[in-house]
């Protein structure tokens, strides 16, 4: 187990011998914080930072709780261990937070590296409490990481309303984050139901009032939701979560996290099959598009059997609005994904031989972070660009659509040249944007760099998380993605979007980060109007770390 002196004892080694040190933890983030392939003058050291995993219930009252974790605790240890407390809601005893990523294997300081979030926001007649509907790093009360002090690093707490209290909430791998002491809620319970039956032209229509199944709609009744939308299927995975106190007949009761075993659960070769697959073979993207849609739909409802399947697949059927569906492929394509179809059936056959009550995962209840959690070290390996776009509330439904517009038309466009850039589905979530109102800390500031700190335009009350999946290799990936992107900030001010720092940003047709000129000049743009502009934040950092000890190539170029 390290000690403080340890650390201080091993950064003054590093400093004097040429290295420059990065924690690392469950190795999570898509993004070269940590290590990437650029050059560099030093050589990495790198901590292990699983060792810091103590947890300690500091206080405990009914409407909130404080606890103390090491940065190295995994999130679902942390989730775990605040809803086995005593105390909170009397009738929901524990704590929790009002989102959480969809992963479980996060440590903590990597969620507060990257400003990690999950999906909520303000919903009509709720209880709840509504000031931490932004992400986890607005939660933290006081931090402890390593930073020079003038004299040598040192290990130092920050407590949240002193002047630098920001500084450190989103840290981008800037300092060794030791321990943190979070504000958390009383435990609740959510219902997660799944729908795969709702056409996106529905989900993202032009106005909230073409249907009561709009996204605006969803999220005014419910608060939470999700959407996963395969490419070249019509029908969106939509995820709806609401606060139900108690069991609601239909639903399932859920013992633990990760609830769809169907893709939560896809062995590494198969994995890899897939990538190669379609890396080689591009024009089977739209094929596996279409089939990883329809096994969502059987298998939510507890099975995905390949005889079903195929006939469901290869079949054109009417759908409930009348028409003929497209979602349909050759035999030829459904043979090539054969491994990976008897590995989705032989996984839902292990938790039960026959279609049961058990294995349907439509209709969910339980500990709020049990319905929230359901990505693992298992789900298929891919990767991802990500934006967080601030939006007026009512404004989210028009720019869904012209969103979507604009995806379906490149998708089109790249597909009518033979190229299928994007094999991964569109996942869309809205949070709400960091605001120090219910910590009741004179003086207190939202983490300076979370792309979720609110904006000085108040009416920009909502964030649309937009995430576009693909395999890293997948040709003109970076291309797609460049223009994706300058629609985005040609869209709107580049203030009202913010990258999302663990995913893919700032492309080129080279792909992720090669943009020099948008992390020199668009990448500060985004927080021209954040409680703390880019420069301030920049300088404040480079103060406490003035040897770049804690610097990868990477981020020299974020923090020079």
């Amino acid at each position: 187990m390290y000690s403080n002196q340890g650390l201080e004892t091993l950064a003054d080694w590093a400093l004097n011998n040429n290295y420059y040190i990065k924690a690392f933890g469950s190795m999570h983030n898509w993004s070269p914080l940590i290590i990437s392939e650029e050059a560099s003058d030093k050589k990495a050291l790198l901590i292990d930072i699983s060792q810091f995993d103590h947890l300690d219930m500091v206080s405990s009252a009914e409407d909130h709780g404080v606890v103390r974790a090491g940065g190295g605790v995994q999130a679902e240890a942390l989730y775990q261990y605040l809803s086995d407390q005593p105390g909170g809601n009397p009738n929901i005893p524990g704590y929790a937070f009002s989102n959480t990523p969809a992963p479980g294997n996060l440590s903590l300081a990597g969620m507060l590296s990257i400003g990690g979030h999950g999906t909520k926001v303000d919903y009509q007649d709720s209880t709840e409490n509504e000031y931490f509907n932004g992400s986890i790093s607005n939660c933290v009360l006081s931090l402890t990481v390593m930073v020079w002090n003038g004299e040598k690093y040192a290990i130092r707490t920050f407590q949240r309303g002193e002047e630098d209290g920001d500084l450190f909430l989103t840290a981008l791998g800037s300092t060794i984050i030791i321990e943190a002491t979070l504000f958390v809620l009383p435990n609740y319970n959510l219902r997660c139901q799944s729908f795969t039956n709702i056409h996106h032209t529905e989900l993202f229509a032009e106005t909230a009032s073409e249907s009561p199944l709009t996204i605006s709609n969803i999220i005014d009744d419910a608060g939470r939701m999700e959407v996963i939308w395969f490419p070249f299927s019509q029908y969106p995975w939509l995820k709806v979560w609401t606060n139900e106190p108690e069991k609601p007949p239909s639903s399932r009761r859920v013992s633990g996290a990760y609830n769809y075993p169907f893709s939560d659960n896809i062995p590494v070769f198969i994995s890899d099959f897939i990538k190669s697959t379609l890396v080689a073979n591009p024009s089977l993207v739209p094929a596996f598009g279409k089939l990883q849609a329809a096994i969502t739909s059987f298998a939510l409802k507890g099975g995905a059997k390949r005889e079903t399947l195929f006939k469901k697949m290869t079949e054109p059927t009417k759908s409930r609005r009348g028409e003929t569906t497209t979602d349909v492929i050759s035999e030829a394509e459904f043979n090539i994904f054969e491994p990976y179809i008897k590995a989705v059936e032989h996984t839902l056959q292990g938790n039960s031989h026959t279609r049961s009550f058990l294995t349907q995962s439509n209709d969910l209840w339980g500990d709020a972070w049990k319905t929230l959690v359901y990505v693992r070290e298992t789900t298929l390996r891919i990767t991802a660009n990500g934006y967080a776009v601030h939006l007026n509330r009512s404004d989210i439904q028009s720019f869904l659509h012209d969103f979507t517009q604009v995806y379906l038309r490149l998708q089109d466009k790249y597909a009518s040249r033979g190229q299928y850039p994007m094999a991964g589905p569109m996942e869309i979530r809205i949070t709400g944007t960091d605001t120090t109102n219910g910590l009741n800390i004179l003086g207190a500031k939202p983490p300076a760099f979370s792309a979720t700190t609110a904006t000085t335009d108040s009416s920009l009350d909502s964030v649309v998380w937009l995430d576009l999946l693909t395999f890293s290799d997948m040709p003109e990936m970076g291309a797609l993605y460049q223009e994706i992107e300058n629609w985005l900030y040609e869209k709107l001010p580049a203030e009202q979007i913010r990258v999302e720092w663990s995913k893919g940003w700032g492309y080129n047709a080279s792909g992720p980060w090669q943009n020099h000129d948008f992390i020199a000049n668009t990448l500060r743009d985004t927080f021209a109007s954040a409680t703390s502009t880019y420069e301030n934040t920049v300088a404040r950092l480079r103060r406490y770390d003035p040897h770049y000890l804690f610097s990868s190539p990477f981020i020299k170029k974020l923090v020079p």
